[in-house]
């Protein structure tokens, strides 16, 4: 079974979204999703001043789905990722091998 989880400082958290609510937020707002994440990361490295989607993967046959954000906050740059895989590794590996193949949209 596939989860949803945030990826950023070398760790994943589930976040327990379907990859159906996920795909439907997104489309309701490219920065929707981030905000499932907003308040760890804040948690971890303070006040927020920018967010930007960076790039973004979906799969819909696996499914998997990535999407990346460049977040600005008090310690500098920093990438958070929300992967929907059924292994977050092996869908962060599928991400990598799809941007080298060039079917990640990037922002």
């Amino acid at each position: 079974m596939s989860r949803t989880f945030a990826y950023f400082l070398d760790l994943f958290t589930d976040l327990s979204i379907p990859f159906e609510e996920l795909a439907e937020m997104f489309e309701a707002g490219k920065l929707k999703p981030f905000e499932l994440v907003r308040g760890m990361v804040e948690k971890e490295l303070g006040t927020i001043r920018d967010v930007k989607l960076f790039a973004s993967y979906f799969n819909p046959e696996k499914p998997t789905a990535v999407l990346e954000y460049m977040v600005t906050c008090e310690k500098g740059h920093v990438s958070v990722k929300i992967i929907h895989a059924v292994i977050p590794s092996a869908g962060l590996a599928e991400y990598q091998k799809a941007e080298r193949q060039g079917l990640v949209k990037k922002y």
